[in-house]
């Protein structure tokens, strides 16, 4: 019967166990998995991975057009 399958009261937790943090923000969830520490050590690697590839990459190709000829002047 329905009443069988009820749960008593008594049973039915009615505030959440543990510590809890209300998370108003995006940026209030990702704080909460990452220290400044971390993102300063991100945002380095991003930068020396960045420059590596322009170096590469971006840098011989800006040269080439750069180049004269003496034979214009």
């Amino acid at each position: 019967s329905l009443e069988e399958s009820r749960t008593a009261a008594a049973n039915v937790m009615k505030k959440t166990s543990g510590p809890t943090i209300k998370i108003q923000t995006i940026l209030d969830a990702f704080k909460l998995f990452f220290t400044n520490e971390m993102l300063e050590q991100i945002v380095l690697h991003t930068n020396l991975y960045a420059k590596r590839y322009y170096d590469k990459k971006i840098r011989p190709r800006q040269d080439s057009y750069n180049i004269r000829s003496d034979s214009h002047f």
